[in-house]
């Protein structure tokens, strides 16, 4: 196309590309669809905004603003699935830490990052407040029982908006993950608005995601941002099932109990499924889609 002045992009004929779309259309079009189930809890598209948008005030309260980076070292939780959201919706950059990793890693990757704040859940707290006192940045810890700590899953009912509002430029980052660091240090590696966008549209026409979707969230949301799926579910409209912790039986039961459709999971996931006794007597009463993907070696 040709680079002329009046086919500049303005309000009138361009919107940027962000997953942060994908929310706003489901609450707007489903919002009392299943948005997420964890544990014992439910809740619909309207009430996972509104924990969006309890994160979303958290953060103004702690003044991060447009191009703060904000750390989260949470697992397969709520919280983590509304930090997708909460922290681009103000033009911040969410950056997803591996929850396995030691304090000495997590506070390279704060000073690294300049990260403003650093988010964790109870299960890496001990880690996250070593790390964030290493660099001198607040933590505060992810709660659903105890009032000394940030609870998002309960409260008022609050109206996002726009959640779009604040993202002007799809080529602006919206997450900044961090490679493993087991051939060199730890690298930095940024996702675009628009690279999240494209890539979630891939995942939901590539595994066929859609209303009726029921995805258990096995693999970490740290990793990779899930391939993205952190925005695909919400944008087919379909549910988000959390999961705390890989283990075979937790992921046979909610497979048989919580009519599952899809999953991913690294191979080793599925070696120790096909070894577990939970698995033996398995009988699915619909498919279930599995997505799996690893680094292989051919030793001749």
């Amino acid at each position: 196309m040709r680079n002329e002045t009046y086919l500049s992009a303005r309000p009138d004929n361009f919107q940027p590309l962000t997953p942060l779309d994908f929310l706003d259309r489901a609450i707007r079009d489903q919002p009392d669809s299943q948005a997420v189930i964890w544990r014992e809890q439910f809740w619909n598209y309207r009430q996972f905004g509104s924990i969006v948008g309890r994160l979303r005030n958290y953060l103004g309260e702690m003044h991060i603003e447009s191009d703060d980076v904000v750390s989260v070292m949470v697992g397969n939780r709520p919280e983590m699935l509304a930090a997708h959201y909460a922290v681009p919706s103000i033009g911040a950059i969410l950056n997803s830490i591996n929850t396995r990793l030691d304090s000495s890693k997590v506070g390279w990757i704060l000073k690294h990052t300049e990260s403003k704040l650093l988010l964790c859940d109870p299960t890496s707290a001990v880690t996250a407040k070593q790390a964030a006192k290493s660099v001198g940045i607040p933590v505060e810890v992810f709660s659903e029982t105890t009032s000394d700590n940030l609870n998002i899953l309960t409260g008022r009912e609050i109206n996002l908006g726009d959640l779009c509002l604040e993202i002007r430029d799809e080529w602006a980052p919206i997450a900044l993950n961090y490679t493993s660091g087991t051939t060199d240090t730890l690298k930095g590696v940024v996702l675009h608005h628009r690279e999240a966008y494209l890539n979630t549209l891939g995942n939901v026409l590539g595994l066929g995601f859609g209303r009726l979707t029921k995805y258990l969230w096995t693999l970490p949301m740290f990793h990779c941002n899930e391939w993205c799926h952190t925005w695909a579910i919400t944008a087919a409209g379909g549910t988000h099932v959390c999961l705390d912790r890989v283990d075979p039986a937790l992921i046979v039961k909610a497979l048989q109990e919580l009519e599952i459709t899809h999953f991913s999971c690294a191979p080793v996931v599925v070696y120790m499924l096909l070894g577990h006794a939970a698995i033996e007597n398995f009988q699915p009463a619909r498919r279930i889609t599995l997505a799996t993907g690893g680094h292989h070696q051919l030793i001749v």
